[in-house]
């Protein structure tokens, strides 16, 4: 068991992105632990299904709601420097055209 991860991939990443994949990792490796369980009995078995299973369901929702909230943020700041990019390619006289057409 274990959760591969490259370490060198971190290393040069923010605090903040550091933490969130540990946190991450740490999660993911709480759930197959509880998923990897084994019980002798049928009624053992039934018992660890009906008490892991709401905390399963909900370490599922944590995780992902951080990575619809990661993938939102990835997205708005990949679209922010699209518009950067295209509005540093426009040259002072396609700017100076388009202000003209907006005054008219």
């Amino acid at each position: 068991m274990g959760v591969a991860r490259d370490k060198n991939s971190t290393q040069n990443c923010s605090p903040w992105l550091q933490s969130t994949i540990a946190e991450l990792d740490a999660k993911t490796e709480s759930m197959l632990r509880i998923i990897e369980e084994d019980a002798d009995t049928f009624a053992q078995k039934a018992e660890m299904y009906f008490k892991k299973r709401p905390e399963l369901v909900n370490m599922i929702e944590e995780i992902y709601h951080a990575h619809r909230l990661l993938a939102e943020g990835y997205d708005q700041i990949k679209c922010e420097s699209r518009m950067r990019i295209l509005a540093s390619w426009q040259s002072p006289l396609t700017k100076y055209s388009e202000e003209k057409l907006i005054m008219n």
